[in-house]
């Protein structure tokens, strides 16, 4: 597709990577469970150090990916998430939707803790297109 980091789609099968019916899947930036979700829980059934090693890797793909998805709208000069995308309602128009509220807080948010956790830098693109 030619973004960085890792994309977690919905409808997949994991013994052959194959995909489910619809179109709805390839548009939504969403999954369920979200990886930085199952990493909180996980954090918060363990808090330690290396319950954080252990999720680093697929939340920086996660990461690079939305941020790699991401492109600069030049008129506003902030970066935009989409089109093409989906909301979690399903109903929206792909090639009109753009900065879903749940995709960037979620996104931000979780990579931020992350970081703070781990004392670890965020990387400066993701800072940008973030507006951190």
């Amino acid at each position: 597709m030619g973004w960085e980091g890792a994309r977690w789609p919905k409808m997949t099968e994991l013994g052959t990577g194959g995909i489910g019916p619809g179109e709805t899947r390839a548009y939504l930036m969403w999954q369920q469970p979200h990886p930085l979700y199952l990493a909180k829980l996980a954090y918060q059934a363990s808090p330690t150090r290396e319950t954080l090693e252990r999720w680093d890797r697929v939340l920086t793909a996660t990461a690079d990916y939305m941020a790699s998805f991401a492109w600069k709208n030049e008129s506003s000069g902030y970066y935009d998430l989409g089109p093409p995308s989906k909301g979690v309602t399903e109903n929206s128009f792909p090639l009109e939707t753009r900065n879903l509220a749940y995709e960037a807080m979620r996104i931000v948010r979780g990579q931020v803790l992350h970081h703070r956790r781990t004392s670890l830098v965020l990387p400066v693109f993701f800072m940008q297109v973030s507006g951190l």
